[in-house]
């Protein structure tokens, strides 16, 4: 979208460590997860952002040497539309096209603990 990157696909085991910059974050953060730090392995994840998420995994991320697969985008896609009832791709159009800076970060965690697929 205009030349930026907003998503990211990972396939195969990785770490997943979130640390909210705002304390507010911080505290929504554990009172969903019941911890201090949120730390994942995850065996796919997809990340949807605006904000300088592209920049940091840039920084620490390894590139892989398959292809994309498309059908876990389309899956958070469908999550965000179907069981959300939220237009996630307007909300980045939103960020992208708008005069203020993009602030989104979305994570489709497929872990140990956190996955859309538990019941």
């Amino acid at each position: 979208m205009q030349g930026k990157v907003t998503g990211a696909v990972f396939v195969g085991k990785g770490s997943f460590v979130l640390e909210p910059p705002l304390p507010v974050e911080r505290g929504s953060l554990r009172l969903l997860t019941k911890q201090e730090d949120f730390v994942e392995s995850f065996s796919h994840l997809v990340l949807r952002f605006t904000d300088g998420t592209y920049d940091e995994i840039k920084k620490t991320a390894e590139t892989g040497t398959g292809s994309c697969d498309a059908g876990l985008l389309q899956e958070s896609q469908k999550t965000t539309r179907k069981k959300l009832n939220y237009n996630l791709e307007g909300r980045i159009l939103q960020d992208i096209l708008g005069t203020e800076l993009g602030g989104l970060f979305v994570a489709f965690i497929h872990g140990k603990h956190y996955n859309d697929k538990q019941g």
